[in-house]
């Protein structure tokens, strides 16, 4: 496997906006250790895309793509944060952010775990004798995971849905 990196130039092939370089770095700084294994973490990261991307499907991320033949959702034209435009040459930080620690997440969770409308919830306690199977079915049906940590750094880069602050 082979990672392609968006730089921001629309690179032919990219499937990431972040390195296993980069990725090692961030979760280091956080204290959390990854498979040794490159192949390993580029499969991460893979996953983590697969996630991101998720979010262009269903229209989430401010502006428009650059252009019709870029692989990825960004670069992006008319994408602000902070009180500041984004290049639409540049991979905002945030992104990058958000895909090493949807890496990091991927690591021990299923982030887009597929689960049948009518299908039991995960198993909340087991018996010996005369076998019991308890399952949990507190998740309301087609429940998702959610990703704080990383919903925190892609809220930047999400649509306002029309709502500004007043002041």
């Amino acid at each position: 496997m082979s990672l392609v990196p968006e730089t921001g130039s629309i690179i032919t092939g990219a499937n990431t906006y972040a390195t296993v370089t980069e990725l090692r770095a961030f979760a280091d700084l956080q204290g959390v250790e990854l498979p040794c294994a490159d192949d390993d973490a580029e499969k991460l990261l893979s996953k983590a895309m697969a996630f991101l991307e998720s979010s262009a499907q269903i229209n989430r991320y401010q502006g428009s793509r650059v252009s019709s033949s870029q692989a990825l959702a960004w670069p992006r034209h008319g994408v602000s944060f902070d009180g500041l435009a984004v290049s639409s040459t540049e991979i905002p930080s945030p992104l990058k952010n958000a895909q090493m620690q949807l890496a990091i997440e991927a690591n021990t969770v299923d982030l887009m775990p597929n689960r049948e409308l009518n299908a039991p919830g995960p198993i909340s306690s087991e018996g010996v004798g005369p076998l019991k199977v308890s399952y949990d079915n507190s998740q309301p049906k087609g429940y998702m995971p959610a990703f704080s940590k990383a919903d925190a750094h892609l809220s930047l880069l999400f649509k306002r849905a029309g709502l500004h602050g007043v002041r």
